[in-house]
């Protein structure tokens, strides 16, 4: 979106005569000074804008992959597991401890880990979707007036920034449903070890699968799930708002 007026207006032989937001002001920009200032402010505004969001969403992606390494380290805890109610001897208990304390403990941490990321992400996630919806829509019918125009620069650059925002949106949704898989792997893996040859353990175990049944979710706004599943969901809703703005357009 930035440099698509700057594209459109190189290709066509112009001098650039627009604001990389199109923004509108209430004074002329016939001025080359002013417009210089203009233009400068706005792309230094949008450069930043890009910037954050950028860092927040791989912020996010490295929160993640380390919550789902630290559900995968459980995993391997309830592996080994041999019984042992508490680790004897010292309060502080080694990394590699697998006795029960230790792993409700290490579970009940990582699940406060993944709560953290969600209470501070959740809206971020719902303002992401909202204007992701939104400008799926706007850009979806900028492509249908560009196919009508053979306008095709603007459908390169309308078309690769719908691509930069479903990228962006379906990493939230992928990293989502990675983490709920783990999770609920945690307690297959609890149930599916040898503690039926110890009955001794079974009461130990009950606790470690009901423990893992805790579900860990990333929301948007506490309302939306994020997953895979929500993608398509999101993806056949924004064609719908779509295809509504295109027959009207048409009908026109």
């Amino acid at each position: 979106k930035l440099l698509s007026p700057l594209a459109q207006d190189i290709i066509k032989g112009k001098k650039l005569k627009m604001i990389p937001g199109h923004s509108s002001y209430p004074f002329p920009l016939s001025d080359p000074l002013v417009f210089a200032a203009c233009y400068l402010a706005e792309f230094i505004v949008i450069t930043g804008f890009s910037v954050i969001t950028i860092g927040m969403d791989n912020c996010f992606a490295v929160l993640i992959f380390h919550a789902c390494g630290q559900l995968k380290i459980l995993g391997n805890k309830i592996k080994r597991y041999q019984g042992k109610v508490r680790h004897p001897g010292r309060n502080d208990a080694p990394g590699d401890c697998n006795c029960l304390k230790c792993i409700v403990d290490f579970h009940v941490k990582t699940c406060e880990l993944v709560k953290k990321i969600n209470n501070f992400y959740n809206s971020v996630a719902f303002l992401k979707l909202w204007v992701s919806v939104s400008y799926f829509c706007f850009i979806g019918f900028n492509i249908s007036k560009a196919v009508e125009s053979k306008n095709y620069t603007g459908l390169f650059s309308n078309g690769l920034n719908m691509i930069f925002m479903m990228v962006a949106l379906f990493l939230y949704c992928q990293l989502g449903g990675m983490c709920q898989e783990i999770n609920n792997g945690i307690s297959d893996i609890a149930f599916n070890s040898e503690w039926m040859q110890n009955p001794r353990n079974s009461r130990d175990i009950i606790l470690i699968i009901r423990q893992a049944n805790i579900p860990l979710k990333i929301t948007a706004a506490n309302f939306f799930v994020l997953s895979r599943s929500f993608f398509k969901e999101y993806i056949v809703t924004s064609m719908s708002y779509l295809s509504v703005l295109i027959t009207v357009r048409t009908s026109k």
